[in-house]
């Protein structure tokens, strides 16, 4: 079987450990004497240093964040979508999306299934936590904090990779079947045209991944202050049960209308904090970092809050 031919079987076969697909493509950059693509596998294979350009896929965004309050009497509020309005705006860039700089091994690691159906997290540093303790729920303070990435994210970097890999690999076999069973010093395809099919298939088409929906959050930011009835149909078009909808609905009720710039009211927030509960049980449609930003952004919008 031709080089080529083993990098298409590999990268089809789900089961083929990428950094095997990749070691082939390492061979392959080598027949071909082009070292962009020579560059672009080694640092999928070894990772991106701090400072190196990352490609934009390895760039995760709609990162959630999740916290824990203590209140008055021994209250507590667990697993509380946090937003980010709070947190410092010289920092706020780092605590919404992810970068993963990781060799693809290591990745392939982070992506497989926990046990516990858990994903990822990296915690907030103590001293964000001390600046911003009191900037949430009225009567509480945080403990600790959280950015949720969903194992999903990873396994959506790694099938990019993985796609780019085919589709050079496709290619190249168009422009010349036995480009990979090449003499040393040879070139099986014009410089020029591999270069066009690098900046085709593996530079280019590498959009950021995302996690969540920006598009809902934008359109929960259009539904207008005080319509309670826009806000429940929202809601529930977006998988919400009627009775976790009736339960917001009277924990607004119960809640004095916060003001711009202060916490909403305590029974809103425990509510959201259910919310995002559920979300992570499965429970819900939406996953746990979707569920934060929609949640919260609906909400808002309700009370006329940026």
């Amino acid at each position: 079987m031709s080089l080529l031919r083993e990098i298409q079987d590999a990268a089809v076969d789900g089961s083929t450990s990428l950094a095997v697909v990749l070691r082939k493509c390492m061979v392959l950059a080598a027949r071909l004497g082009h070292e962009p693509f020579k560059r672009w596998v080694d640092a999928e294979l070894n990772g991106y240093p701090p400072g190196a350009d990352l490609p934009p896929y390895r760039h995760v965004g709609g990162i959630a964040s999740i916290g824990t309050l203590a209140g008055p009497l021994g209250a507590m509020l667990n697993r509380v979508p946090l937003p980010l309005a709070p947190i410092p705006a010289d920092v706020r860039d780092h605590y919404d999306h992810v970068e993963f700089r990781e060799g693809v091994a290591k990745l392939e690691e982070m992506a497989r299934p926990d046990p516990e159906g858990r994903d990822l997290v990296s915690r907030w540093s103590g001293d964000l936590i001390a600046q911003v303790a009191d900037k949430y729920y009225q009567g509480y303070r945080l403990l600790e904090a959280y950015m949720e990435i969903p194992k999903n994210a990873v396994v959506g970097v790694l099938d990019v990779v993985r796609n780019k890999a085919l589709k050079f690999a496709l290619e190249i076999e168009e422009e010349a079947p036995a480009a990979g069973e090449t003499s040393p010093g040879t070139k099986p395809v014009p410089d020029a045209r591999v270069a066009q099919i690098f900046n085709t298939f593996i530079m280019g088409g590498a959009q950021n991944v995302a996690v969540g929906s920006p598009a809902a959050v934008q359109h929960a930011q259009q539904i207008q202050a005080g319509d309670l009835n826009a806000l429940k149909r929202f809601l529930i078009d977006r998988g919400l049960e009627e009775g976790d909808v009736a339960e917001l609905e009277a924990a607004i009720g119960e809640d004095p209308p916060p003001k711009r710039d202060q916490p909403l009211g305590k029974r809103v927030s425990v509510w959201l904090g259910n919310m995002a509960t559920k979300a992570a049980s499965g429970a819900w449609k939406a996953g746990t970092a979707a569920a934060s930003d929609l949640l919260t952004a609906a909400v808002k919008a309700y009370y006329g809050l940026p």
